[in-house]
């Protein structure tokens, strides 16, 4: 998977072509460039634990003379993280932000999401109390088997 693109600063002076090798012939034709500037997506290594270094070549040309540089770049794996959720307290009322518009008639919809790619990928439905009312509050609920939120998706746990 992708870890981030690099952008390429070209300080070379009065040259009119320019060839990019970036030494990670798994991204196929992406791995050379001729722009003066280039950007590239280096892949992450596999192993979960270790850092891949690549030799990335600038060759910069004119009608005059050809000069290359190489310098290396090591590239680590995305940081692993999670999070467990064991206790969840809802409160009626405006404290650190917090306003949620609570519904007589059919409850709250409350959410516990953590975004980590701009899109929700799992949806978690659980009746844990149903129809919430302000006399309820606040409710806290102890979870048996805690929630785990790890990276590379977003979580949404409505209650």
């Amino acid at each position: 998977s992708s870890i981030s693109v690099i952008y390429f600063s070209n300080t070379s002076q009065n040259a009119t072509s320019f060839e990019w090798n970036f030494g990670d012939p798994g991204s196929g034709s992406n791995n050379t460039s001729t722009l003066v500037s280039p950007t590239h997506d280096f892949k992450e290594p596999n192993l979960t634990s270790t850092t891949k270094t690549y030799t990335v070549t600038l060759t910069a040309k004119n009608s005059f003379t050809t000069q290359s540089i190489s310098k290396p770049i090591t590239i680590a794996p995305t940081p692993k993280y999670k999070c467990r959720i064991t206790k969840i307290e809802i409160n009626n009322g405006t404290a650190n932000g917090f306003n949620q518009a609570w519904d007589p008639l059919d409850g709250p919809d409350t959410y516990v999401a953590i975004i980590t790619d701009g899109a929700v990928a799992l949806n978690l439905k659980n009746n844990l109390v149903n129809n919430v009312q302000l006399n309820m509050l606040p409710l806290t609920f102890n979870l048996n088997t805690p929630f785990e939120i790890g990276n590379s998706i977003n979580n949404v746990l409505k209650i």
